[in-house]
């Protein structure tokens, strides 16, 4: 699921953060695995920390809007908190910020030293755990509209058998069967960032999209059960099965 929600509202930023994504990732890619599997955790358990905040601390200001409600609320806090703690990052004064307390004592446990060639504040641009908060933007839409209306697709089976997938999207929209998927399927575009920093579209082999170094087992057990509610509730609100995302 994508949130569409940033397609109205990421006009503004979106050129500042293109050249922050661009200094972060551009001779990221030299580096070995180890270091952007450190990178990866940090950036994680960041945007979680601003999202925990965010789910106690919503911001609705005047009105929310009309097809993400109560998500929109969380979407504002967490883009308000994310300047903030932008700001403080660049100060080196991050941990006086009280939702960051249990990643900053975290990484003092751990004696996880200061980065020294990733840009944080790119890393919280994406918003990466936020979006990953499927049950709360499924409940807004189904608030809007006929169940009967939507249609949700685990991301595994979609790339796992897209052809398949494709015709089944046909037969939920009424449209007419095309015979090609297979042939159409094996390449697969994705926003890429050029060497100016712009964003563009990249075309690649579908067997190829995932040439990223594999998480690392702790971050993987904190994402699990950061996001093992909100999995249960998307189970419950669509009486589908998704118990492999959160099961040890």
């Amino acid at each position: 699921m994508m949130d569409h929600s940033c397609s109205w509202r990421c006009s503004v930023t979106l050129k500042s953060t293109q050249q922050e994504l661009h200094n972060a990732t551009t001779t990221e890619w030299s580096k070995p695995a180890t270091e952007h599997q450190s990178d990866f955790d940090r950036c994680v358990r960041m945007d979680a920390a601003v999202v925990q905040h965010c789910l106690k601390n919503p911001v609705r200001g005047k009105t929310l809007h009309p097809l993400y409600g109560e998500f929109d609320a969380v979407y504002n806090c967490t883009n308000q908190a994310g300047m903030r703690l932008k700001a403080k990052l660049k100060q080196e004064r991050e941990c006086e910020l009280p939702f960051l307390k249990e990643w900053c004592e975290y990484r003092r446990a751990n004696n996880i030293p200061k980065p020294k060639n990733v840009n944080d504040t790119a890393c919280l641009a994406s918003h990466g755990v936020r979006n990953g908060l499927y049950d709360l933007q499924l409940l807004e839409w189904y608030r809007s509209f006929p169940r009967e209306q939507i249609l949700t697709i685990a991301s595994e089976r979609f790339y796992s058998d897209t052809a398949s997938v494709m015709k089944e999207i046909e037969r939920f929209l009424g449209l007419q069967p095309l015979e090609r998927w297979n042939e159409i399927v094996k390449d697969a575009y994705n926003i890429a960032i050029d060497n100016k920093g712009v964003f563009a579209m990249e075309k690649t082999s579908a067997a190829e999209t995932h040439a990223y170094p594999p998480m690392r087992d702790d971050t993987r057990e904190f994402l699990r059960k950061f996001y093992q509610p909100h999995v249960m509730q998307l189970e419950r609100i669509t009486g589908e099965d998704f118990s492999s995302w959160y099961s040890e």
